[in-house]
């Protein structure tokens, strides 16, 4: 016995599935993006000003896939704003004596320490739930 199956529409409904893949990449990538620049937003106007350096550094780079950020800072003493800095040392490295410009202090100082000024982190955790929640709208149905 034979029997003959033919399928009518196989090559639409491939073509459809793909199409949809394509439209909810989309949609993640755009939430994605639209996520870390939110959080980059939050902690410019969290980040503590003197100079206004740090606000300034902040930055987002999209994976070239645009499927992930990073929010980012390459300012030496980020983290030490972020978490805090326990007393320490601060001695001369490119000059003969230290100085702020206006006061000479000598070859070393005795720092006290600083107390944390979170402004990444809390922007992340201002804006997860919401993340979290477009992504679970968006993909949703794909379960």
């Amino acid at each position: 016995m034979r029997v003959n199956v033919r399928l009518q529409g196989l090559e639409k409904a491939i073509r459809n599935i793909q199409d949809y893949e394509v439209e909810k990449k989309e949609d993640v990538k755009n939430i994605i993006k639209d996520t870390a620049l939110q959080i980059q937003a939050n902690a410019k106007q969290r980040s503590p000003v003197l100079s206004g350096a740090l606000k300034r550094s902040i930055s987002v780079d999209i994976s070239p896939d645009e499927l992930s950020a990073k929010i980012f800072t390459e300012i030496e003493y980020a983290a030490s704003v972020e978490f805090g800095s326990a007393p320490h040392k601060i001695e001369v490295k490119d000059a003969s004596i230290l100085s702020d410009g206006n006061s000479f202090f000598g070859k070393e100082v005795n720092h006290p320490g600083s107390p944390a000024q979170p402004f990444l982190f809390p922007a992340w955790e201002e804006e997860k739930n919401q993340y979290i929640d477009e992504l679970e709208r968006a993909l949703g149905d794909t379960r």
